[in-house]
């Protein structure tokens, strides 16, 4: 219980009893940065429920440059669509800051799924959020400009990074990578935030940044 204390199953129910039958049939696991959790086209063993730490989801392109997808934090379960639909991955998982959380096999997941309605409610809810989130990012996409999609991520790095004491986030992303995440050039990406940082909206110190005025991204976030 100790190792999962602070899982997102918890958030489904206050009853001791429930939280053990589900984590009895968990593997704790912990991923070092930099190692890759899953390729695309692998047959997953199972499912990972991320406790802690972050990791970039990404596509392989023909060109062999990495597409990233999406930033996946805590309370996140890795690989459930492949387990599910019992099919290879379509896309590859890599780890930035330390991950922690449990491994699912594959047939704990089925078994679960069949005999816990908490687990069962925890994967649909995932799944649905999956799917808001997707309609969400292809709408910012394809709507907002660049400034509105920065300040847009901006407002969500100090959900996926700590802060230091001097409030800055220890941003653990190249400015590369996020620009790949909001499908814009590199150069479009550190010319958005040298605007905001002119405009003292934020401070740049490295790859640390600190939001001074939350407010006001949040405002050009919405086109407002």
């Amino acid at each position: 219980m100790d190792l999962c204390r602070n899982c997102p199953f918890a958030d489904f129910t206050h009853k001791k009893k429930d939280l053990i039958d589900i984590y009895q049939y968990f593997q704790p696991f912990c991923i070092d940065e930099g190692n890759q959790i899953f390729s695309e086209e692998e047959s997953l063993r199972g499912g990972y429920c991320i406790r802690e730490g972050n990791c970039l989801v990404f596509k392989c392109c023909s060109n062999g440059n990495e597409q990233m997808i999406n930033l996946v934090t805590r309370g996140e379960v890795l690989g459930i669509r492949s387990v599910i639909n019992e099919e290879q991955t379509n896309l590859g998982a890599r780890v930035i800051t330390q991950l922690k959380g449990c491994f699912i096999p594959k047939s704990v997941f089925f078994q679960l799924l069949n005999e816990h309605p908490i687990f069962t409610r925890f994967i649909v809810n995932k799944l649905a959020e999956y799917v808001k989130n997707t309609d969400d990012k292809i709408i910012s996409l394809r709507q907002k400009n660049i400034r509105q999609k920065t300040a847009e991520l901006l407002l969500k790095l100090s959900i996926y990074f700590p802060e230091n004491a001097e409030g800055y986030i220890q941003v653990n992303m190249t400015r590369k990578d996020m620009a790949n995440l909001l499908g814009m050039a590199t150069e479009s990406l550190i010319r958005a935030l040298s605007h905001f940082n002119g405009k003292k909206l934020i401070k740049c110190r490295g790859r640390k940044i600190k939001i001074v005025n939350i407010q006001k991204l949040e405002h050009i976030s919405k086109g407002i």
